[in-house]
């Protein structure tokens, strides 16, 4: 996501929800690093982000932050019925993997993560 994409949202008036999965990582990167680079992180960790729903209202959108199970179902029954565009910063563990995933050197037929 970019800031113009943004302010197409606003000036379309588009009725779409941007959810952002927030772990304060470049998650796919970082995983990577952790998994076959024995947990040598490399600018993967961010310390520094803008806050996003102050991002999001500064372009005339609504934001909202969900840090529990709890305020997601809540934020989310209310804002999908309606069409209003939104933006919704959804904080998760910083460490949590996501799987599948292909190892280096790999095929998409050789993936990690997956039931045979």
């Amino acid at each position: 996501m970019t800031l113009e994409e943004l302010a197409v949202v606003t000036e379309l008036r588009l009725p779409i929800k941007i959810i952002i999965l927030n772990n304060h990582a470049l998650g796919m990167v970082r995983q990577w690093q952790e998994t076959f680079y024995d947990e040598r992180y490399s600018q993967s960790l961010l310390t520094v982000q803008p806050d996003f729903v102050k991002l999001a209202e500064s372009y005339g959108i609504r934001g909202e932050r969900v840090d529990s199970a709890a305020q997601a179902e809540r934020i989310f029954a209310e804002v999908m019925t309606n069409d209003e565009p939104v933006l919704i910063d959804c904080r998760v563990r910083q460490m949590a993997n996501v799987y599948p995933m292909v190892a280096p050197g790999k095929g998409l037929n050789e993936m990690i993560g997956v039931r045979p």
